[in-house]
């Protein structure tokens, strides 16, 4: 049938339990029948990118878009431990630790996200402008002077119109 549903998969969710993204805790895989059984992976999402054209990709506004650009470094870096985590906090340290693996998405590494991160070989370009960072006039400054040169944009503000409204 059409849609979304769970399939009990041991032989995929069965590989590295520790940090699999795919499975839920009982060992149930998600599929969609519009959707291959088999996940692409890091090369062949990159491979549907460049077939496509899409070589950068804009993320532009809140915590929302935040997780989306952190789950598409991972996914196309391959490296789902420290795929979205800037070079400086990678070593062997404590805040290594502690943004690893699904904790890169915690409040507390926020401060160390990457902003911008060539993936697929240096194919492609993800970069991402929070809606935190600057105030509102200078980031529609700036759209307007960059979103010419990006393939996909990817924006929201999902709670936060107020931001939109007052600039604040």
């Amino acid at each position: 049938g059409d849609g979304v549903g769970w399939v009990r998969d041991s032989e995929w969710c069965g590989k590295s339990r520790e940090h699999n993204v795919t499975c839920s805790p009982k060992g149930l895989r998600a599929v969609h029948s519009a959707l291959p059984d088999t996940l692409l992976g890091a090369e062949g999402s990159c491979d549907v990118l460049v077939e496509r054209g899409i070589r950068r990709i804009l993320f532009w506004g809140d915590s929302y878009v935040r997780g989306a650009f952190q789950g598409l470094a991972m996914v196309l870096s391959g490296d789902y431990e420290l795929g979205s985590i800037e070079q400086e906090c990678r070593a062997e340290s404590a805040q290594r630790a502690a943004c690893r693996g699904e904790e890169q998405f915690a409040k507390s590494c926020r401060e160390n996200i990457l902003t911008a991160i060539d993936v697929c070989g240096g194919m492609v370009t993800l970069k991402l402008w929070f809606l935190y960072t600057e105030k509102h006039e200078s980031m529609v400054d700036r759209a307007q002077k960059e979103l010419s040169d990006v393939d996909l944009l990817v924006w929201g503000h999902g709670r936060h119109s107020a931001v939109w409204t007052t600039g604040k």
